[in-house]
């Protein structure tokens, strides 16, 4: 269990993760109980071993557990993680049985029953062990504390091994015993590291961890927002993303959706916003526990209270399965297709549960993650929802797309009802969300959200076209997304892919558009298209050595520019991969485009402020410096920024103060030290 909980820090959790845990594990214990076995005759002092097996072993484990992360990110995941950690206790522990049976066997004429009893207090206690572990240790204690219970029980095992045999174990060995529990005592003040809490600080600070039933949750602040991560993967954010659309569109699809059914929660993005349109009852579905607490403690979280919500800590499959309530709205929000046990969600049998689920009129909305699937996989996912839902459309969402399944009526876009829908109190206001570009991109332009259709009923079944769906009994998705790279850029083949199929929306809108309203919505998808292949771009750019400011990476940002000009992200990165590269006039107009496409993007706000300043043009520097940190105010630069942009304009005590600032937050910044001093001299000196 501490095994399986630790790995999923360490290693990308998958269908091959408990098959590789299992083999080493196995071999492990196969190479100890041989060479053991070899041992167990002719070593004069046989408990000196046990006692070794059992001590090195505990110290091993709790040793691995504790190095720090950096050490198994140069393992970049793969099988020497799992050989690494698994493999020396594995060979520990299997040593450590023959040696154990060796010593109660003193008449080889019982072995039989020797062996057998050994056998089952050994299998007795593996059951006792795991039992505790999964239900006690880990839910009470947590895994760096259970990992320390757990290894000393080793030590304390090998030290009664060494003390209970007497003249077995050899002389010293009291002092044997001693030394192993003096080390198992010292290991954690040597190696300090902290699991889970260490392994999940990648993405910013960590503001909270929580140890789930099924695996470690984790709140980060990332400049002026939260997120949520399970095992190290986004799962949500306290500010409006592309979740929010996952309950409006559907919502606004439907002629009047009363009861809803959300599997996967998140930060709770999806199902708050279903109740700001006329429902009855929204059910909560999540696997983990443990999420809601951390949704109620981190998270806007008003709408837990709200009587309408009903929250369930459950399997998604099985409510959907057995729940005998029927639903208009089913939105499917599960997170990556390669993590163990989402696939099951994107199989032709679990649309046939989800459809019997449906209310007349009905529908299921199920989110497919682009960025995890490879080209060849999303014509089997549209086959597998379109054999059950004939009646369908795909919808792009960012970086994911939306497949919407109508289980007994034809898919159309009323427009009187959407106008309705989106002018609704409290929709309209959140759907002035914009995943990318300026403030015309907002979603409550009926043009903009319009502009994410991609496919109808026909333009589906055309990606489909032969392929086979996914069915419960094999496994294949499972295997078909268990090696990708998150990094790759998987949506850049997956939309030139859609594109080929693509559908006016005006096929399914009804009254029909006017033509420029229709040209708008057409130039307003391909604008999404080309967002998504841009993001997806940027993501690849950090493992280009160099990174933007690379050729390579100055290419690939090219590139991104290109297939979507107005992506402001994309601006940025090229603004700070010129200005690395020393092109002081080309990183200026990127930033400047970067901040006038998203005005509140902290980070361009920042590296333009900074530029400016390199510049030595303070006045036009202050209030991107200003804006910065006002929405960063835990970024040392920030602050430095800002008291700089001061300090320069003759505004010392103001200066003073947010370098005073930066220094509470890093008292060991050489440069906002230095800053402070010099404003506090310059100070000094004008008294």
């Amino acid at each position: 269990m501490l095994w399986t909980r630790f790995l999923a820090l360490v290693v990308r959790s998958t269908v091959h993760t408990y098959t590789i845990t299992l083999l080493v594990v196995l071999v492990g214990i196969v190479i100890g109980s041989l060479a053991a076995a070899r041992l167990a005759d002719r070593a004069r002092h046989p408990a000196r071993w046990l006692g070794l097996a059992l001590t090195l072993g505990g110290l091993l484990t709790l040793a691995l557990m504790r190095l720090p992360p950096a050490a198994w990110g140069a393992l970049h995941g793969g099988v020497a993680a799992y050989v690494l950690l698994l493999l020396p206790p594995a060979v520990l522990s299997g040593a450590a049985f023959p040696l154990g049976v060796r010593l109660l066997l003193d008449d080889p004429t019982r072995a039989g029953p020797v062996v057998g009893r050994a056998t089952a207090l050994n299998t007795l206690g593996g059951i006792a062990g795991s039992l505790a572990a999964g239900f006690a240790l880990l839910p009470g204690m947590g895994l760096s504390a259970s990992a320390l219970v757990v290894s000393g029980l080793g030590v304390l095992a090998g030290a009664a091994a060494w003390l209970g045999f007497g003249a077995r174990a050899g002389p010293g060995a009291p002092a044997w015993a001693a030394a192993a529990l003096a080390a198992w005592a010292a290991l954690p003040w040597a190696l300090p590291t902290r699991a889970p809490h260490d392994f999940l600080r990648a993405h910013g600070e960590l503001v909270a961890v929580r140890e789930g039933l099924l695996g470690n949750l984790a709140v980060v602040r990332d400049g002026a927002r939260l997120d949520l991560y399970i095992d190290g993967w986004w799962q949500g954010r306290d500010l409006p993303t592309q979740q929010v659309v996952a309950a409006h569109l559907p919502a606004l699809l439907h002629p009047g959706p009363r009861d809803v059914l959300v599997v996967g929660v998140g930060a709770g993005q999806t199902p708050s916003r279903f109740l700001r349109h006329p429902v009855r009852r929204v059910d909560c579905v999540d696997i983990e526990p443990a999420v809601f607490d951390v949704v109620r403690r981190h998270f806007p979280a008003a709408w837990l209270d709200d009587p309408r919500v009903r929250l369930l800590a459950e399997d998604g499959r099985n409510v959907v399965t057995h729940e005998a309530r029927r639903y208009d709205v089913i939105a499917l929000e599960v997170g990556q297709v390669f993590r163990p046990g989402v696939p099951v969600f994107y199989t032709e049998d679990f649309y046939r549960r989800a459809r019997a689920r449906l209310a007349p009129g009905g529908l299921v909305s199920q989110f497919v993650s682009l960025a995890s699937l490879p080209e060849h996989v999303l014509p089997r996912v549209v086959a597998s929802f379109a054999r059950v839902f004939p009646e369908c459309a795909m919808w792009s969402n960012t970086s994911e797309v939306l497949l919407l399944g109508f289980a007994d009526r034809p898919f159309v876009v009323d427009r009187a009802r959407l106008a309705a829908g989106l002018a609704a109190p409290g929709v309209r206001e959140d759907l002035r969300f914009r995943p990318w570009g300026d403030s015309t991109r907002a979603l409550h332009r009926p043009e903009v959200l319009l502009g994410g259709f991609l496919l109808g009923p026909r333009g589906m079944r055309a990606l489909a076209d032969g392929a086979a769906p996914y069915r419960d009994d094999r496994p294949e998705l499972d295997h078909a997304t268990a090696r990708l790279d998150p990094r790759a850029a998987l949506e850049v083949p997956l939309v030139a892919r859609v594109r080929r199929h693509l559908e006016p929306v005006g096929a399914y809108v009804v009254p029909p558009l006017p033509p420029d309203t229709a040209a708008t919505v057409a130039a307003v998808r391909d604008l999404n298209l080309g967002a998504m292949v841009s993001a997806a771009l940027l993501r690849t750019v950090p493992a280009i050595a160099g990174g933007g400011a690379s050729d390579a990476g100055a290419a690939r940002l090219a590139e991104a520019l290109r297939a979507c000009p107005e992506d402001g992200a994309a601006h940025r990165a090229m603004g700070e991969a010129r200005a690395a590269r020393g092109e002081t006039a080309a990183a200026l107009a990127h930033l400047s485009r970067a901040v006038a496409i998203d005005p509140e993007d902290a980070a361009a706000r920042l590296d333009l402020g900074i530029l400016l300043l390199r510049l030595d043009r303070p006045a036009q520097a202050l209030p991107h410096a200003e804006a910065a940190a006002a929405r960063l105010p835990a970024d040392v630069d920030a602050h430095i920024a800002l008291g700089a942009a001061y300090a320069r304009l003759g505004r010392l005590a103001e200066a003073r103060g947010r370098f005073a600032a930066a220094v509470r937050l890093r008292p060991d910044h050489a440069e906002a030290r230095a800053y402070l001093e010099r404003a506090e001299a310059l100070l000094r000196g004008a008294r």
